[in-house]
């Protein structure tokens, strides 16, 4: 979010910086996608792509897991959450990854929030506001060293009048709760 001039500075290990610099005085400029790359070294790169979105919400997601109580069993989460917009030409932006060998644990019997990075998605201003969740979960109970995997895939969408969704399961819920604010230049 900016609302004057600004700049970005991408560096690595090796190889000189990527500097961008903008003004964001001009609201009526449309978003403007850039893709650089930083040399690191003999035949290693890193392509850098970001988008400039002169009037944009900024779109808050949360994820909220309601397991029921279990007793003396553990469980704990693994996979993915991706954000995507029609705005961005339904390009997918990673809220959640976790892989199955680094399970995130979930206590029974409370509402756990997921750690999303980033928990923020910019969004080209628009009365037409969409936005797609995909929620690829899978949620392992242990007990006495067994461990059972129910897992847990759907999409919702979300537009200006629709903030909260939920989808049950045999052990809880799942809800995602949405709200944004407006960054105008």
């Amino acid at each position: 979010m900016a609302y004057a001039a600004f700049g970005l500075e991408v560096t690595g290990d090796e190889g000189p910086p990527i500097q961008q610099g903008w003004d964001a005085a001009d609201p009526d400029e449309d978003p403007e996608e850039y893709t650089k790359t930083i040399w690191a070294g003999p035949g290693r790169k890193l392509e850098v792509t970001y988008l400039v979105i002169p009037n944009a919400l900024e779109m808050n997601v949360e994820v909220r897991l309601k397991l029921n109580d279990l007793g003396s069993r553990s469980r704990a989460v693994c996979g993915n959450i991706k954000v995507r917009a029609p705005d961005y030409g339904n390009h997918s932006v990673h809220l959640f990854s976790c892989p199955r060998s680094r399970k995130w644990p979930v206590p029974s019997g409370s509402t756990s929030v997921l750690p999303l990075s980033p928990p923020v998605i910019a969004l080209p201003y628009s009365w037409e506001l969409q936005l797609h969740v995909d929620v690829d979960l899978t949620v392992t109970t242990t007990c006495d060293n067994q461990e059972e995997d129910k897992h847990l895939k759907f999409s919702l969408e979300f537009t200006r009048g629709i903030r909260s969704q939920e989808r049950e399961f045999d052990d809880g819920q799942v809800e995602v709760v949405t709200w944004h604010t407006l960054c105008l230049v």
